[in-house]
């Protein structure tokens, strides 16, 4: 039953360690440490306006893995 979410966990463990290894070339990088609250909230707005976008629901429903999983899990209970 899990075996997607334990799989989603392994490929965030990957990609985590692939951008730990990208951030360590930057760790000399003297940055404003006062413009960091300042700066995240300007990123995070940004942010924010793509959560409601539909696109992202879209692909996530559309993406052939979990098209595939959704049918398979649920062709036990055709109700």
């Amino acid at each position: 039953q899990f075996s997607v979410i334990y799989k989603v966990i392994l490929t965030f463990k990957v990609i985590l360690k692939a951008y730990e290894n990208l951030s360590e070339q930057y760790g000399s990088v003297d940055f404003n440490k006062a413009d960091a609250l300042k700066d995240h909230l300007v990123i995070n707005k940004y942010y924010k306006k793509l959560d409601n976008l539909l696109v992202y629901y879209a692909v996530t429903i559309l993406h052939l893995y979990y098209k595939l999983y959704c049918d398979n899990s649920w062709r036990k209970h055709p109700e």
